[in-house]
C-alpha cells in the first residue's frame, strides 16, 4: 500500500508510518476486526450501565451507517463497545470523519483499505496533527533528576536541553518537536520520553498513554531500517509488577474512599487517578510522587485503608473492618455486599450538611457483572 500511503501522507500531512502504527495496533493491519454484531452490542449497551444515552446514539448512527449504503449489515461487525472497520472507528466518528477516498461512493472501513487509512489519516489530522514533528523520543535524565510525569505539561526543547535531558544515545535534543511533556509510564525506574502534540493524537483516538505509546513504538519500528531494534533502550522495571484490573478497582475505590474525586471505579487507570495517586504518594510522603499504579501502590493503600477503618459496628453485628460475613448462596443482597465501613471526617466531600461526616455510612456493592 505505499503509493496509497505516499497519497494519504499528501493529501492529509500525516506520516504514512503513524498511519501504520494506528492500522497494526487497532486491528492486525485488518486482520482481526472483531465479530461481535455490533447492532447486538450497541442495544445491549443502550440499556446498561451508565452511559446509556451515548450508546443510544451510537445506535442510531450505525443504522444510518447502513441506510446510506457505505457498509452493508452483514459487515457491521466489530467489538463489544461498539467499535468497527480496519481501524476501529465509532459510529459517531464514522459519520464525522471516514472518507471515500478510491471514489467508488462509498466509505467502506471494513473491506476497503484506503478507505480505511485514509480515514485514519483524515482523524488525525481534525486532532492537531502536526505534519512534519516527531510524536516525541525516547530520552535519558541525568543523574538525580526528577519531574513529575505529565505529558500535559508541555515545554519547549531548549528548556529541556537546560535540565540536562538528552536523547538516549547521549546526543542533544533536536529542536523538531516545538513543545513536549514528559511521559514517565512506569515511574522513575523505567523509561522517559518526551512527548508532542502527535503523541496527543494517537492518545485521542483512544484514550490511553500506553496505547499511545504503542503506536509511537510500532511506528518507529516500521520506519528503522534495523528490525533488530525491537526494544525501548531502557528496560520497564521488574521490581514493581502490573496489577489486575480488580486491583485498578480496589485503588480507584480506595482513592474514592480518602476523598479524591477521580470519577467512576471502572478499572482503568486514567489522568484523574494517575493524578490522585501522585497526591496521595506526596500525602504520605512518598518521593518521588510518580503516580505509577503498579503492586508497591497496590499494598500501600489498601493497607492504610484497612488500618484506618473505624472501629465500629455494622447492621450485621460486624466490626467495619473485619472481613464480610460469607453469605448463603442464595441470598442475593448478602452476595451483593462486598464490603461496609464508615466515612471518617477527613472526607467531608460525603457527609450530609446535618449531620457528623462520623455518622454517615456507605456500602460498596458488586453487581455480577463487575460493576461497582
Amino acid at each position: 500500500w505505499s503509493d496509497t500511503l505516499r497519497q494519504i501522507e499528501s493529501r492529509y500531512g500525516v506520516k504514512a508510518e503513524h498511519v501504520l502504527g494506528v492500522w497494526g495496533v487497532e486491528s492486525n493491519f485488518g486482520q482481526t476486526l472483531g465479530k461481535k454484531p455490533l447492532f447486538e452490542s450497541l442495544a445491549t449497551l443502550s440499556c446498561f450501565d451508565r452511559r446509556q444515552s451515548y450508546f443510544q446514539g451510537e445506535f442510531a448512527n450505525a443504522l444510518k451507517i447502513v441506510q446510506r449504503g457505505d457498509i452493508a449489515p452483514s459487515d457491521m461487525t466489530g467489538s463489544w463497545a461498539g467499535a468497527f472497520g480496519q481501524t476501529q472507528f465509532m459510529p459517531s466518528t464514522f459519520l464525522e470523519l471516514a472518507v471515500d477516498f478510491d471514489g467508488d461512493g462509498r466509505r467502506d472501513l471494513v473491506n476497503n483499505v484506503p478507505d480505511a487509512l485514509a480515514s485514519t489519516a483524515n482523524f488525525l489530522d481534525n486532532r492537531g496533527y502536526r505534519t512534519g514533528e516527531p510524536w516525541g523520543y525516547e530520552v535519558k535524565l541525568p543523574d538525580g533528576y526528577w519531574a513529575a510525569s505529565n505529558r500535559k505539561d508541555k515545554k519547549s526543547m531548549s528548556h529541556w536541553r537546560n535540565q540536562g535531558l538528552t536523547l538516549t544515545n547521549g546526543r542533544p535534543l533536536p529542536y523538531d518537536l516545538n513543545r513536549a511533556g514528559l511521559l514517565l509510564p512506569a515511574g522513575k525506574d523505567g523509561p522517559a520520553f518526551l512527548v508532542g502534540k502527535n503523541f496527543d493524537t494517537f492518545y485521542s483516538y483512544n484514550a490511553s498513554e500506553n496505547y499511545a505509546l504503542a503506536i509511537a513504538h510500532l511506528s518507529d519500528l516500521i520506519t528503522k531500517e534495523d528490525s533488530s531494534k525491537t526494544d525501548f533502550i531502557t528496560a520497564w522495571p521488574t521490581d514493581d509488577p502490573g496489577i489486575s484490573r480488580q486491583q485498578a478497582k480496589d485503588i480507584q475505590q480506595a482513592l474514592l474512599n480518602a476523598g479524591y474525586d477521580i470519577g467512576g471505579v471502572d478499572g482503568i487507570i486514567g489522568d484523574n487517578t494517575r493524578t490522585a495517586i501522585q497526591q496521595y504518594q506526596t500525602s504520605r510522603g512518598i518521593f518521588p510522587a510518580d503516580g505509577r499504579a503498579g503492586q508497591k501502590f497496590h499494598r500501600l493503600i489498601m493497607g492504610n485503608t484497612t488500618s484506618h477503618r473505624v472501629q465500629e459496628s455494622n447492621h450485621y453485628g460486624q466490626p467495619a473492618n473485619s472481613r464480610p460475613l460469607t453469605p448463603a448462596s442464595a441470598d442475593r443482597m448478602g452476595q451483593l455486599i462486598q464490603q461496609q465501613t464508615t466515612i471518617t471526617p477527613s472526607t467531608p466531600s460525603y457527609a450530609s450538611p446535618n449531620q457528623p461526616s462520623s455518622n454517615i455510612r456507605y456500602r460498596r456493592v458488586v453487581g455480577n457483572d463487575g460493576v461497582t
